[in-house]
């Protein structure tokens, strides 16, 4: 068989372009609510938001006050901004495991 040049076949590259994406549990959130090591979900994200503490609009202490938690509902309930969500997306460090999620028939949501 001849080849023909430039057609060469490309390998499927799907398996290559897979990120895989790290499934935290609950309670390894929960040891994080700390100043030194802050973790928190929202939206069945899992977020280390230590590095942001000092620079959180609104202070550090709200952060805190949620670390270790799911902070689901306080985050919607303040109403952030797009600018809030893209700069959350920044410590995303995995998402939640499926039996820990409080609403399990959904997909974690990404921003």
């Amino acid at each position: 068989m001849a080849s023909i040049e430039g057609n060469e076949q490309q390998e499927d590259s799907n398996e290559e372009n897979e990120v895989e994406v790290k499934v935290i549990r609950m309670s390894d959130v929960s040891v994080h609510s700390e100043a030194d090591s802050c973790w928190m979900v929202v939206n069945d994200n899992v977020y280390d938001i230590t590095q942001f503490l000092r620079e959180h609009p609104g202070g550090e202490d709200v952060l805190l006050e949620h670390g270790g938690r799911d902070a689901t509902e306080p985050f919607k309930e303040v109403a952030h901004s797009e600018d809030a969500s893209t700069t959350l997306q920044r410590f995303f460090i995995g998402i939640l495991h499926e039996d820990d999620r409080i609403n399990k028939t959904k997909k974690p949501k990404t921003y």
